[in-house]
Formats: structure tokens, C-alpha cells, sequence
């Protein structure tokens, strides 16, 4: 119940805020403090894709190759998803890292042709 007060005294505005706050984190290599906001987004908004990217870019981060597929195809498997190229260039760099490089040209060829 207490999640729920939360996420109503949270405009989208304010919400968006938080996730510029997270991709800076990333960017700056500061990856507890983008954890603990994209735990929070994810109590405040389940469903909020950036959360879920973010969290796919901090796998990639921890060298966690296997968790980043499987978040980037939970991603994947989602409607409407509003950054499918980014997360499959992502999808796509995990999947050299764990040597399966064919996989990973599959998804690149896409934006080479």
C-alpha cells in the first residue's frame, strides 16, 4: 500500500527526472547509486521500460552477459517497445562477449543493410 501512496505523489515529469538520474549513474560508471533508482522505479512502475533497460546496461556493466540477454528478450517481448534498436545493439554486444558471434551478426546485419 505504501508503494502505491508513493507512485501517486509522482508526476511523470518527475518520474522522467529519476531516469535521466539513473542513465547518468550508468554513464558515470556509478552503478550502486543507479541500482537503488532503478529498484525504485521498478517498486513505482513495474512496467517501466527504462527501469528494465537500465537494468539490462548494468549487467552489461557487471560483465553479467547472461542476465543482460535474458533482460534485453524480457525487453523484447514487450508491446510497444519504444527503444528496440538500443536494446538489441546491446542484446547484440552480449552475445560477442560470450563468443557467439554469429548470433550477435545476425541482429547487427539489420542495421547494416
Amino acid at each position: 500500500m505504501a508503494h502505491s501512496s508513493i507512485q501517486n505523489t509522482l508526476s511523470s515529469d518527475e518520474i522522467k527526472v529519476l531516469e535521466m538520474m539513473g542513465f547518468f549513474f550508468i554513464s558515470m560508471g556509478m552503478l550502486d547509486k543507479a541500482v537503488k533508482i532503478v529498484n525504485g522505479l521498478s517498486v513505482l512502475d513495474p512496467k517501466n521500460e527504462w527501469a528494465g533497460l537500465a537494468r539490462a546496461y548494468i549487467s552489461f556493466a557487471f560483465e553479467d552477459y547472461d542476465t543482460t540477454i535474458i533482460l534485453t528478450d524480457k525487453l523484447l517481448r514487450q508491446d510497444n517497445v519504444s527503444h528496440k534498436d538500443e536494446i538489441l545493439k546491446l542484446k547484440a554486444r552480449s552475445l560477442y562477449k560470450l563468443k557467439r558471434e554469429d548470433e550477435a551478426m545476425q541482429i547487427m546485419q539489420a542495421f547494416i543493410d
